[in-house]
């Protein structure tokens, strides 16, 4: 890498994504490992956790794409990466590898297994694999069926086939029938053939005569006998079998052909169920003949994988075949996709072509070493990268409502199921028994570039669009090469995303009927508002860019949440902050410190917006630059323009990018196809540049802690009395760290339907275990009949996936009383436990005291020794489980100070869209805080119940089209009186216009799981 330079680079998350300066070469690095768990064992490892360890032992993330080296004479350097080939204690980022390993170890497929370090720079490899099928190839009609498969195609198949197999054929004919005619003519009887010939000579001669000559020639009638039927068994039974077996197959052929082809118009696809008999039996005759396939030891089957691909393709006769398979394949892909208006050429589309309207070019040509039989693959082409994103979700973090995503490749249902998640429910088979969002959460990253399309010297030319996104998934191999982003426009041949599915089962999805996506989805895009100033912004799996509306005169935002399993229904627009609109030099738009244009700090106007400077936070917060004369045009209700006016100060303003109850403007049944006449409007807020710098140090920006440790979901739970008949008291319970189960270490056994043992939660469902059992005799066969494929999860000792017990922690939460959270992140994605209410017992666990400060800042230190006592135990009542993904939702709030005869007091109000009910889980506590260059100035942290008290009751839930403020029923006020001197000075000097500006006062709102959000607006009166 030293002698690569970058003239881009993006971050987010913990990812980086850069691109090589004056190429299009795409360069990805992980800051730090993804995963760590308790134990890992095999080559060159054994690493526990014991008292003293310097830290957890990490997974390796890993992720496929193209093999270069896979089609190049000789044998790999190395096909099984040696972390592939250990065992990480079971960790559900592990569990694939020991098959994948075995796939590598055949060298039977063009892709390879990249096990990814942490600071290490890796290259985007976006060139399309060879030897991958998509769905589209196999969606193959029946007419297509009838008319490739001619009686003259099939001819050409069978006689190919009895080529493959002549000699094998010949011999298995010419064997039976061989030993069919020598046993018919070695039982025939010597008498009985005596009989004939002396029954013809008496019919020829008179009696005297014939009896005489019998009498004189019946020796020799014997002998003559016994020599033909001799010679008939041992002469010509070999010569007229052999002539039977070298005629069966041409026999064959013209027969079979005829009536196959006879099967095939009367029954079509139906025609199929002999002949796939047929190579059933075929391919199993190929694997016992090959040891392949043998009985283990008890009866059971063992598989030599290596010996069973060489069995496969070794196959004689199949080239007509794949011809035939190849051309019903390109029919059902022209198909699946819009043609050219002149139709397509000859061998396209390829598997993975881009849409027609699209530049393309040749990205990639596969052909024998002497140049024949190519097979071109083809990219988009496009002439200059404007600006480059990475999305990320990692796999323990939950999804929640205000990351965006209406459509969710987990989450969605389908109707044929009973509006049962069925993709979740595939998902939990092969990976677990989670309830996951963000798509396929392990680990999704994807990479986007804005591009300007076509080559350099075309690139004025009048095309469909000048501008496009272009993304890939990390999974290089799966998404082949660079894809446009559009919900279903670009999707031939890639695997498994949710734009596929969508496009093939637009009814699958709310809001959606067979034509939705051609009428009511749109893109500014299409109508040109993309520009050669605009500037993409990505934050997990959101999308932003700057575009100019010609038609209003003015700059835009336009976002979409899309990767590779969650998609919106269209992109949306929203305004920005009101102020005059100026452009900065896009080389330094990005800069810690760019430099203004002179009118922005000098300007005559009262704020200035850089409209290009836009980013986004991890938290999902859009920012933008500027500058504005401060308490001139301070939200919401700007004062009277003093005199003389006060300078230009730098400034950030902020918006959300969904507002507080996660609505989407316009909601989805609103769209028309073309540019919504509407976008979002919840308010922009602003503060000083110095004051955002402080409040950026925070992750979610406005909520000053260290630290937001929040769950997904929580299980309602009483405590029982004990052996002694008293109950526990909350206080000696929600200080403490709890366990249920425990793993001793002694592997998984299958307890069929037994109860689960008392005391112990667990999980009724059943999941692939990705266990190979190698045979003990032979570890070259794998015992495919082992019985430990499948994993019936309730017999398992704990519901977690990532230890060897699994952690609570209880929490007081009123008016709900008490609650149970997942003390372990990662844990906090599993599904709800099976039979509720049941009893269970908890353990007070100590792990959590081993584990040192110096590894929350990842400073090193050394792990502690457990505390030598003896742990509790008690028992509860699990009643329920509640997931909560919606953050505290709150659109309006204000803050108003209270002075009268010498006293202070504050009057804290916010408005909500919800019940009593919702809120009680939605607001658990409320915070008030500014930060200075000191740090944060704590205001008050307050418990809702019973402060806040809700100031009317709504006699119907609010309408889903509402719009505008809501009334007094949906107010909640607490009014904090008697505040000391001191306290109230702060409260002067950070809850004004001004103060908040300067300081970046906040409010903030918890939920019961540790949910944090703020107000769409924020008032200080």
């Amino acid at each position: 890498m030293s002698n690569v330079r970058f003239d881009m680079i993006s971050v987010g998350r913990g990812r980086i994504l850069a691109k090589e300066a004056g190429t299009d070469r795409i360069f990805h690095l992980v800051m730090d490992e993804l995963f760590r768990t308790y134990r890992v064992t095999g080559p060159d490892c054994d690493l526990g956790l014991t008292p003293g360890r310097h830290e957890d032992p990490p997974v390796p993330g890993f992720y496929m794409k193209l093999d270069p080296e896979f089609f190049r004479p000789g044998a790999a350097d190395l096909t099984v990466p040696p972390g592939a080939a250990r065992d990480y204690a079971e960790h559900p980022a592990s569990l694939r590898l020991p098959v994948f390993a075995e796939l590598l170890k055949l060298e039977a497929t063009d892709l390879m297994l990249v096990l990814q370090q942490p600071r290490v720079w890796y290259l985007v490899d976006a060139r399309s694999p060879l030897m991958i099928t998509g769905p589209d190839d196999l969606r193959v009609s029946e007419a297509d069926f009838r008319d490739i498969f001619t009686e003259a195609r099939l001819r050409e198949i069978l006689q190919a086939v009895v080529d493959g197999y002549a000699e094998q054929l010949r011999l298995a004919v010419r064997g039976r029938s061989e030993d069919e005619l020598r046993r018919a003519l070695g039982s025939l009887s010597t008498d009985q053939l005596r009989g004939l010939v002396e029954d013809e000579i008496r019919d020829r001669a008179g009696d005297w005569v014939a009896e005489t000559a019998v009498e004189v020639f019946r020796g020799l009638i014997d002998a003559l006998l016994t020599a033909v039927r001799d010679w008939l068994r041992d002469v010509a039974a070999p010569l007229v079998a052999q002539a039977v077996g070298e005629a069966i197959g041409p026999a064959i052929i013209g027969p079979l052909a005829s009536a196959m082809r006879r099967q095939i118009e009367q029954e079509g696809f139906g025609a199929l169920l002999v002949p796939g008999n047929g190579l059933l039996l075929l391919t199993l005759y190929n694997l016992r003949r090959s040891d392949a396939l043998r009985s283990a030891p008890g009866g059971r089957l063992a598989l030599h994988p290596a010996k069973a691909l060489e069995a496969l393709t070794g196959m004689p006769g199949v080239e007509p075949l794949d011809e035939a398979i190849a051309e019903l394949m390109l029919r059902a892909r022209r198909r699946a996709v819009e043609a050219p208006p002149g139709g397509w050429s000859d061998g396209l589309p390829t598997p993975n072509q881009p849409p027609h309207w699209l530049p393309t070019y040749e990205h990639i040509r596969y052909e024998r070493a002497d140049g024949s039989a190519p097979q071109p693959r083809y990219g988009i082409q496009f002439s200059e990268v404007l600006d480059i994103g990475v999305g990320y979700s990692h796999w323990s973090e939950h999804w929640q409502s205000h990351f965006g995503g209406e459509i969710h490749s987990l989450l969605a249902t389908r109707p044929a199921f009973q509006q049962e998640r069925y993709n979740l429910m595939q998902y939990r088979f092969l990976n677990g028994p989670v309830m996951d969002g963000d798509a396929f959460n392990d680990g999704t990253t994807n990479f986007y570039l804005l591009v300007r399309l076509g080559k350099v010297e075309e690139a004025q030319a009048v095309q469909r669009q000048r501008f496009a996104i272009l993304w890939i998934d990390e999974q290089t191999y799966f998404t082949q090469r660079w894809r446009l982003l559009h919900p279903t426009a670009d999707v031939l041949g890639d695997l498994f995303s949710l734009a596929h599915t969508i496009k093939d089962n637009p009814t699958w999805f709310p809001y959606s009927d067979e034509t939705f996506w051609q009428e009511r989805y749109w893109s500014p895009f299409d109508d040109e508002l993309i520009t050669e100033d605009s500037r993409m912004v990505v934050r997990r799996q959101i999308v932003a860019v700057t575009g100019y509306d010609p038609d209003r005169g003015t700059h835009e935002i336009y976002t979409i949440c899309f990767n590779y399993g969650v998609s919106d229904y269209t992109w949306r627009w929203r305004r920005y902050p009101s102020a005059e609109q100026v452009l900065i030099d896009r080389e330094h738009a990005q800069d810690r410190d760019p430099t203004y244009p002179d009118t922005v700090p000098t300007g005559p106007a009262d704020a200035y917006v850089l409209v290009n400077t836009l980013d986004m936070r991890d938290d999902t917060t859009l920012q933008v630059r500027g500058t504005m004369r401060l308490g001139v045009v301070a939200p919401p209700n700007p004062p009277p323009r003093p005199d003389p006016a006060p300078a230009l100060r730098p400034v950030r303003w902020v918006q959300r990018y969904l507002p507080a109850d996660g609505r989407h403007v316009p909601r989805p049944y609103q769209l028309t196809g073309g540019k919504p006449a509407v976008g979002f409007g919840h308010p922009w807020d602003v503060v000083s540049e110095e004051a955002y710098r402080r409040a950026d140090r925070y992750y979610q920006f406005g909520v000053y802690t260290d630290s937001i440790d929040s769950r997904c979901q929580y299980y309602s739970v009483e405590l029982l009395p004990g052996d002694d008949g008293t109950v526990p008291t909350l206080a000696d319970v929600t200080g403490a760290v709890w366990r249920n189960g425990w793993d001793d270490g002694s592997g998984y056994a299958d307890c069929g339907s037994a109860p689960t043992p008392a005391g112990r939660l667990d999980i009724n469902t059943v999941n692939f275990a990705w266990t190979l059992a190698h045979d003990a005799d032979d570890p070259a066969y794998i015992d495919v009949g082992s019985g430990k494929l499948l994993r019936n999860r309730r017999c398992l000792p704990t519901i977690s996936m990532y230890e060897r017990t699994t952690r609570f922690k209880l929490l007081q939460r009123d008016p709900l009383g008490l609650i149970a959270v997942f003390a372990d992140k990662r844990d906090d994605e599993l599904q709800p436990a099976s039979d509720l209410p049941r009893e269970i017992v908890l353990t007070e666990d100590f792990e959590h005291s081993t584990v040192p400060d110096e590894w929350e800042q990842e400073t090193g230190g050394v792990a502690k020794p457990p505390p030598v006592t003896t742990p509790r135990t008690i028992r509860l009542l699990v009643r329920s489980n509640t997931r909560l993904v919606h953050p505290p939702v709150v659109t309006k709030a204000r803050v108003m100070r209270v002075k009268g005869q010498g006293k202070h007091g504050l009057r804290v109000t916010f408005w909500t869209p919800q019940d009593e009910n919702e809120v009680c889980r939605n607001i658990w506590q409320v915070s008030l805080a500014g930060v200075d260059a000191s740090g944060v100035l704590p205001i008050f942290q307050r418990v809702r119940f019973p402060s806040f008290v809700r100031q009317g009751q709504p006699t119907a839930p609010l309408p889903l089209d509402h719009t505008g403020e809501l009334g007094d029923t949906w107010r909640y006020e607490w009014v904090w009186e008697d505040i000391d001197k001191e306290m109230a000075a702060r409260i002067d000097r950070l809850c004004t216009p001004a103060g908040h500006i300067d300081y970046a006062t906040s409010l903030w709102f918890e939920d019961v799981v540790g949910h944090v959000s703020t107000a769409d607006l924020l008032v200080f009166e």
